[in-house]
Formats: structure tokens, sequence, C-alpha cells
């Protein structure tokens, strides 16, 4: 028997429409975030109202199961009262003061007791200036230029670590981009670059383009690599820092970093970032070393407030049982949706963090992500938006659960996915 094809009209966005005709004329794509404006969906951008748990609502009186949690950094759901109150009691006692405050004392002490590489770090305005930072002290230290990085790995929008992008050549010519998940590559790069290379930067697991995790050993061996070669190895955790444990992707993997740039969680989804790490290369920062980095608004009250009531909250010892329960639910569910629609899809999954690729290739770096398919994602992806199922905003963004998602959310979301696939099967 043919098997039931169920659509689902679109859901209005007559208003989220007028808005970003408005936004079109006043920012570059009407958005102030690329992946917002939902190009590679084809799906029209919702201007969204007000977020609660695990639900959105746009302009257009619409509601969704969310299941980007703003990149991450929602861990504990959109609205959380014990946030909100830590948020609301800082700005009451003032914004920003451009001077020391308890709560950055405080959230800072945590951090260095969770995580294993940091024994001191410096709080910045954002995950952006971390990578900044970092990278400057990485050839401060080393008295070296050269900065290597993995293909598909996202870190800010610093032109060193673009360097792919227009406009930042010039400051990317001592950078080197290899492959991801190929050990061999990185052997002979080093080989041959040792002496010129200051740091490597790697997501431990990287979700800018899907959920794609490192083969076992191959994080430890880029740990040898570098220590070898006299480089520092630096770990972008904005996203896995608090996310896979309370140590991040080094107490999940066993891994030690000289350097590590957190975000996201950081400040419980307020604008904040930190850069941590060994105490003899964070100390050449000014004013105790040469180093510039500064930022007026590093440490205010409002964001240090909101990482210590989501990082106090992270102290329950259940949250991460939970969290990882939820994914494997979703990982499941998900994957029994295409065998039983005969889609071609992997899974991908570490902790709460999935993805979803359209291939029936194993996926382990930009190149297999490459071959799946982006009609069908898109086709997928608007499926699911019909459905009330609030997708990443980009192709080769990766979902993210909190712990405000139920087991009828995501048992939900299997069924929504079942339809949506059958549909975009049709292509």
């Amino acid at each position: 028997m043919e098997p039931l094809r169920i659509k689902r009209p679109p859901l209005p966005t007559a208003r989220s429409e007028a808005l970003m005709q408005r936004a079109l004329h006043l920012f570059p794509g009407g958005v102030n975030n690329p992946p917002r404006a939902l190009r590679a969906l084809g799906e029209v951008p919702r201007f969204m109202v007000r977020a609660v748990g695990a639900t959105l609502y746009d302009a257009d009186q619409n509601r969704y199961l969310d299941l980007s949690m703003a990149g991450g950094p929602i861990i504990l759901g959109h609205a959380a009262p014990r946030v909100n109150e830590a948020i609301t009691r800082a700005v009451l006692r003032g914004s920003t003061f451009n001077a020391p405050c308890e709560e950055e004392l405080l959230l800072g002490e945590r951090v260095s007791r969770w995580v294993p590489s940091i024994e001191k770090l410096r709080f910045t305005h954002s995950e952006g200036e971390a990578f900044s930072a970092a990278i400057r002290l990485a050839r401060a230290f080393t008295g070296r230029d050269g900065i290597s990085r993995m293909e598909g790995h996202h870190h800010g929008d610093g032109d060193v670590v673009l360097r792919m992008s227009a406009g930042a050549d010039a400051a990317g010519r001592d950078t080197w981009v290899l492959p991801w998940n190929d050990l061999e590559a990185a052997r002979i790069f080093f080989q041959r670059h040792h002496a010129h290379v200051a740091a490597l930067i790697v997501e431990p697991v990287p979700t800018s383009m899907g959920v794609v995790p490192p083969k076992t050993g191959y994080l430890r061996a880029l740990r040898d690599l570098t220590r070898e070669a006299g480089s520092l190895l630096i770990f972008d955790e904005t996203v896995t820092g608090f996310r896979l444990g309370r140590g991040g992707a080094q107490e999940f993997y066993g891994v030690i970093a000289d350097l590590t740039c957190l975000g996201k969680v950081l400040g419980g989804g307020l604008p904040s970032g930190a850069i941590g790490g060994r105490a003899d290369v964070i100390n050449m920062l000014a004013p105790q070393g040469p180093v510039h980095q500064a930022g007026l608004f590093a440490g205010n009250p409002p964001a240090m407030a909101a990482g210590l009531a989501v990082t106090e909250a992270l102290e329950d010892e259940g949250a991460y049982a939970q969290l990882e329960a939820k994914g494997a639910r979703l990982e499941t569910g998900l994957q029994k949706a295409a065998a039983g629609t005969g889609v071609p899809m992997v899974v991908q999954r570490v902790g709460s963090m999935l993805s979803i690729h359209f291939t029936k290739m194993p996926v382990y770096n930009w190149s297999d992500v490459s071959h799946g398919d982006p009609r069908q994602f898109a086709a997928f992806a608007r499926a699911m938006f019909a459905r009330g199922i609030y997708m990443p905003p980009g192709l080769h963004e990766s979902m993210f659960l909190s712990l405000a998602h139920t087991q009828e959310d995501l048992d939900r979301v299997c069924d929504m996915a079942l339809e949506a696939m059958l549909e975009a099967m049709e292509i």
C-alpha cells in the first residue's frame, strides 16, 4: 500500500513578511545574523515576539516547538524563572559599572573549578572577542604567527579565523585550514610547518556543519601533535562548554587544551564570552602582561548573574543525565522515521546536540557534509515549519535540546518528522 502522505498548508506569515520588507530597507539581507534569513530553507523569516520553555511565538501568533534554542545557550529553556529573576535583580542594581563586580568573581571561580584547563580567565563581550584574544595570546606566547584551524568549524567573525570570507584574505594569510578528522593530514602539516604554527584552534565537536563528532583518539592525537610542535591547542567550547558536562568537551573526552574559548551558555542567553587556560599564557594579558585585550561591557552584572543562575541549575547531578536521555530519544525517533520512509538520512548526536544529513554516506568532515542533498533538507525543514517545529535557521546548523523539552515534545517531533520526510521525498 502506498504510504499516507499528510500535507499541511504553511502557517500564516503575513505579519513576519511585512516586517521583513521593512527590515530589507534597513539591514543587509533584512537580518542581523545571516542564518536568520532562512534562505537555505526557502522559508519566510519568522519575527519572534516571545519564548517560554521549549516554545517560540511569532508575530503571526504561530507557536513552534524550538529545536534551535538560540544556537545552544538556552539549556534550561526560554525565560527560565531563576534566570529571569537573577537578571532582574542585577539590572535593578545597575547594568554596568566599568568596574569589577562580585558576580564576575563568583562565576569565574565556578568556571575555573569546572573546566579542567582553566587556571585563569578573562571575560569578554562575546565569543568572537575571546577568539581574537586567544590568537593574540598564542602569537605572543610562542613568538610565531601561523594559526591552523579546521575546515567547517566556526570561530566567530574575526578575519583570521574566517579567512575564506571576502575581505578577510589579508588577515588570514598566516592561517592554514586542515580537514577535520583526518589525522594523517594533521601529522603531515605539523611535520612541514611546526616551526611556524602558534596554535591549532578546533571545535572539539563541530556544530556549524551539523554535529560531526571527533573520531576515537583524534583529539588526543591533536593534543600530542601540538605539544610536540610547541604550539598551543585552543578549544572552541562556545557550544560544548557546560552542554556536554560541567567540564565541557575536555571533561567529556579527557583531553586538556592550553586555551579555551567560552560563550553562549556562559551568559545564560545574554551576550558574553571568556578566554581561559594555562596561567602562564593568560598572565600575558594586560594589565599583568603586554597583550592588549579590553572591553567596557565584559563581565557586566546582568550577564554574569544569568551565567551564575544557569550554572547553579547545572550543578544538579541529574541535569546531564536528562539531557543525554532526551538526545538519545530524539536520535532514535528520527532514525526510525527515516527507516520507515526509506529516506537516505544520517542522524549524528553527541549528548543533547543533534543534526540531520540527507546522505547515504557516513559523515566525518566537511567534504562528507557537502554530499548531503540541500533540496531535500530544505523541503523537510519547510514541512516541519508547517507542523509547528522550528528547525535550526541554517542548512548546516545543529539542533539543541534543553531541560524544558518533554518526552511528549520529542515524540511529537518524531511523528512530525515522519510526515515531513514523506513530503521531502516528493521534491
